[in-house]
């Protein structure tokens, strides 16, 4: 069974993550890269745009995968309620935080080799 503070614990990393990767600023960034790809002359130079492409991905995948973890946490806080009434069992709330778990710290280890990678180039 999973406890209230497991649950508080990854709300806890969540949220650093959130600040660490300042995903506020990434949404705007998405935002405006996103638009550059809607100009009329975005193909006139196809080798800038392919690195356009690769520049709205690269920021997108960052996002979604923040927005995955931050579902997946606010259903997490409240499975337990579920599994009393329930609707859900043990064993599913216990797997979900598993996962959950599992895509908080790999999100956690590729911003950290993110990090190291920006120190090397």
């Amino acid at each position: 069974m999973i406890l209230a503070d497991q649950i508080r614990e990854l709300e806890q990393r969540r949220e650093a993550l959130e600040r660490c990767l300042d995903i506020e600023q990434k949404r705007i960034d998405l935002r405006n890269e996103e638009e550059k790809t809607q100009e009329p002359s975005f193909w006139d130079d196809p080798e800038r745009a392919r690195e356009q492409l690769r520049r709205v991905a690269s920021i997108k995948a960052w996002v979604e995968e923040y927005e995955t973890i931050r579902k997946d946490v606010e259903d997490l806080a409240l499975m337990p309620d579920f599994v009393r009434e329930q609707v859900m069992t043990e064993a599913e709330m216990d797997a979900h935080y598993a996962a959950t778990l599992e895509r908080v710290e790999k999100l956690e280890m590729r911003n950290m080799l993110r990090r190291d990678e920006d120190k090397l180039g």
